[in-house]
């Protein structure tokens, strides 16, 4: 019962086969070796053509299951041809060599070997207690349960943070958590996208009409809460199709692995999660997702991405109608032909865009919208003399905020997207644009801002990193250093990643478990009735906007435009409950605290109604 050597070099030539198959793009016809071929007595001159494919084994729907993507096929056949020449090497008495030891197999091989092996001492001449489907999808599963795992560990992380050290702390403010939560809330009743604090629909100030879609989530659970859970889900979506779309290039299961994670710790989809809820977020998963279609040729998946990621904001427009620019760009350059794709991506961008534009003026009664007026405060050197505006200009992009900016978003990455720029054109314009910045919030931090280079320097870093895996210089290096050098390089990474969000530069160090002052304020605004015209503070905003008509004060940002005819809170409105937290201080439009000027004359017309730790509640008479 011995097998020969000649059926043990066809098994190997037949993996090696399916393999090299398999990453060529031929993997529906790869052959795979089959339970015929490793019953115990076999003849030994079995032909390699004569082993049958998956597809003549199979049943669709299992062909359908196991078939997730060429590398969980490559590893499920490394797993299966294990197990059988294990079980081969024991039915001759003896134990071929180290390697094929059921001590040293894997645990689910070992499960494998067990059962083979038991079937084979009750006389079965064929180990058809485990098919070769199964163990295809058995191995498929574990390693996508994996990629799950690690997307489940960053949606929770991200909910847990975003809701409980941050929100339930008040850390989250009016704009924009309170600003959003109210679009859904008046477009239930019936005001489109309304806020108090724009005292108009919010489409004269962006273009979301994906906050539409999210009405029905925020119907169901009609807090404020329910757009960072949400928030949170969509960026852990796109931690598991970042792997996703790793495998697609071909890369192993661990690879993908160690990728995800760079990609669940990349300072910019942090930002995200630290600062309220943005539209922008859900553009992530859907350009991944766009990416992930393009890259195993699902038009279905490309297009639903795509028109997510136009349905979020305007400046994701924007970058897409870059890319598709790049694409036809580059496509002329080297082959001088039309890219249709990328045709049509940037005709669909711009008409996308013409839209917005329409949108938003309409939305502001035909006058200039606050969507086309913000480059003018963000820019301040815009106003300046050209050759002011020039130095200005350079003398910000080259600061030492705009050169610490530049490496948070590449250096995660390795600087690989700087070697596939028609990708990264896109991330690179947002980069170029957020380091010339004058403005505080865009230019310091981490946040909606940032969030759509993510997907385009992220597809970048994929389309370099195989070939550079695979050059000579690399393998040079390892030779010479050690062979684990990209592991120890993806560490580095990792640990920039993290470093950079743990430093003062990120924003984790607003991070705080919610305590005594945060519940004072939670016992004063509880006091509050419902549907009661409430002035509350920026931080106190989100947590009444769902059940009061709350306003702000009248505050002064260099970023935001309003109209001289908005009614704001107090002082500008008796509103019916005035909330003031004493500690925390707020500018007003006057440039002096709010708090210093209603405190000498809200006593005139409001009673004191309590006080806990120097949180107040005001009740006009």
């Amino acid at each position: 019962m011995a097998i020969s050597y000649n059926l043990a070099t066809s098994r190997i030539a037949t993996l090696t086969s399916f393999v090299r198959n398999d990453f060529s793009g031929g993997h529906r016809e790869a052959a795979l070796p089959t339970e015929s071929s490793s019953r115990v007595g076999h003849q030994p001159d079995v032909a390699i053509s004569n082993i049958p494919t998956i597809s003549e084994t199979a049943t669709p729907a299992a062909q359908a299951r196991s078939d997730v993507t060429l590398c969980h096929r490559e590893a499920a056949a490394r797993r299966l041809w294990r197990s059988q020449t294990a079980l081969e090497s024991s039915s001759r008495g003896r134990q071929t060599s180290h390697n094929t030891s059921s001590r040293e197999l894997p645990p689910a091989v070992r499960g494998d070997l067990k059962l083979l092996s038991k079937r084979h001492r009750e006389g079965a001449h064929a180990p058809v207690a485990i098919s070769k489907t199964a163990a295809l999808t058995s191995l498929a599963r574990s390693d996508l349960s994996r990629a799950l795992c690690v997307a489940a560990a960053f949606t929770l992380l991200a909910v847990f943070v975003s809701v409980h050290l941050l929100h339930n702390s008040y850390g989250t403010y009016a704009l924009d958590l309170g600003l959003f939560t109210q679009t859904l809330r008046y477009t239930l009743q019936g005001d489109i996208l309304y806020t108090t604090i724009d005292q108009a629909s919010h489409f004269g100030d962006h273009f979301s009409p994906i906050l539409l879609l999210l009405t029905p989530a925020y119907w169901l659970f009609p807090y404020a809460q329910t757009l960072l859970v949400i928030q949170a889900l969509g960026l852990g979506l796109g931690v598991y199709l970042a792997y996703l779309l790793a495998r697609s290039f071909n890369l192993s299961h661990r690879a993908g692995l160690a990728i995800e994670v760079l990609f669940a710790v990349n300072p910019l989809l942090w930002g995200l999660v630290m600062f309220d809820f943005h539209p922008e977020a859900l553009a992530i998963p859907a350009l991944l997702l766009m990416f992930y279609g393009m890259k195993m040729g699902k038009n279905r998946w490309f297009y639903t991405g795509f028109i997510v990621a136009l349905l979020t904001k305007e400046i994701i427009i924007v970058t897409l109608g870059i890319l598709g620019f790049a694409m036809m760009l580059t496509s002329y350059v080297k082959h001088k032909t039309l890219n249709r794709r990328g045709l049509l991506i940037f005709t669909v961008s711009v008409a996308a865009y013409g839209i917005a534009i329409l949108a938003a003026f309409a939305a502001s009664g035909w006058e200039l919208p606050k969507m086309l007026q913000y480059s003018s405060v963000r820019y301040s050197y815009l106003a300046e003399p050209i050759g002011t505006a020039l130095l200005e200009a350079l003398k910000t992009l080259f600061s030492t905020r705009s050169l610490m900016m530049f490496l948070a978003y590449l250096l995660p990455f390795g600087f690989l997207p700087l070697f596939a720029l028609k990708w990264s054109l896109p991330g690179l314009f947002i980069l170029f644009v957020n380091m010339l910045a004058t403005y505080k919030g865009q230019h310091n931090s981490f946040n909606q801002y940032a969030a759509p280079a993510l997907p385009f320097l992220y597809i970048a870093f994929l389309q370099v990193l195989p070939g550079w895996l695979a050059s000579p210089n690399l393998k040079a290096l390892k030779q010479k250093i050690t062979p684990r050098l990209p592991a120890y390089g993806f560490a580095a990474l990792v640990i920039f990643a993290l470093s950079y969000n743990v430093s003062p530069l990120g924003d984790f160090r607003d991070v705080k478990f919610p305590d005594e002052h945060d519940r004072a304020i939670d016992q004063v605004i509880a006091l509050i009735p419902d549907d009661a015209v409430v002035t509350a503070q920026n931080k106190v905003f989100p947590h009444l906007c769902t059940r009061t008509e709350v306003y702000m004060p009248h505050w002064e940002n260099s970023a935001t435009f309003y109209s001289e005819d908005i009614v704001w809170g107090y002082p500008e409105r008796e509103t019916e409950y005035v909330v003031v937290d004493w500690t925390y201080k707020q500018s007003h439009v006057s440039g002096y605290l709010w708090e210093y000027i209603i405190e000498p004359v809200i006593h005139d017309d409001y009673d004191s109604v309590i006080s806990i730790d120097d949180v107040e509640l005001f009740k006009l008479r």
